[in-house]
């Protein structure tokens, strides 16, 4: 369930930026608070929904998650007024941890595995109409696929393969944007502020509320993906 929650909170920090953004004021701990259960609740009344009525559902989000990653890295590499070079994206470095180099590389991979042992795939087939997640989650939900001993399988090869080459070509667009990347965290990470650095990063590239677009996909993602985290750990156990 701690992903449930990491969801959550990821989705109501984001929808915070997106207020800030619009121009409003930042929303009270209380507030986010409220909203993150809220949204938790939104979540588990849907995973009442049969699970092949479900797994449409993420069938859905999958194709929008990709889709609405591609026009972001789009529009942000089309409309950002000064690139990084490729030289910066590829080998220069920026460590404000005060920790060495080689430790702060191997708990920036924690993440990344993260995504592969806790978040759902999905298998793009009609007889099997159902989400599989990777590795832990995908065994969680096999009991209820149809062909499991084929569809889990693919399901957890293929949330591997579209998560490492979405997100690098997501973490790449994201990189390219930001030409100086130490003054970029020095601006965006002083205890005044309160956007997020992805936000900030659209920012850049689509200068203030144009950047509104761009949130409200991201929130879509984190919606759906915050969905299909609930579906795999309801039935864990």
């Amino acid at each position: 369930m701690k992903g449930d929650v990491a969801f959550s909170s990821g989705f109501t920090m984001i929808l915070n930026a997106a207020i800030i953004v619009a121009g409003k004021d930042s929303l009270s701990i209380g507030a986010q608070t409220g909203i993150g259960v809220g949204i938790t609740f939104i979540w588990a009344v849907t995973n009442a929904l049969r699970i092949d009525q479900q797994g449409w559902l993420n069938n859905i989000a999958v194709i929008l998650q990709i889709s609405s990653a591609i026009s972001i890295v789009v529009v942000l590499l089309v409309m950002v007024p000064q690139r990084a070079t490729a030289q910066d994206v590829f080998t220069s470095t920026y460590n404000g941890t005060g920790f060495p180099f080689i430790y702060v590389c191997f708990i920036g991979i924690l993440p990344a595995l993260f995504s592969f042992s806790g978040y759902e795939g999905n298998i793009f087939e009609s007889e099997h109409s159902v989400s599989s997640s990777s590795f832990v989650a995908g065994a969680h939900m096999a009991e209820e696929t149809r062909g499991a001993d084929r569809a889990v399988p693919k399901g957890i090869v293929w949330t591997c393969v579209c998560s490492a080459i979405v997100g690098t070509t997501y973490l790449l667009a994201l990189l390219f944007v930001i030409p100086d990347v130490a003054s970029f965290v020095n601006n965006n990470n002083s205890d005044n502020t309160t956007l997020n650095l992805v936000v900030a990063t659209y920012q850049v590239a689509v200068p203030h509320q144009n950047a509104l677009g761009l949130i409200i996909l991201l929130l879509l993602n984190i919606y759906f993906a915050g969905l299909s985290s609930l579906t795999a750990s309801s039935r864990i156990g």
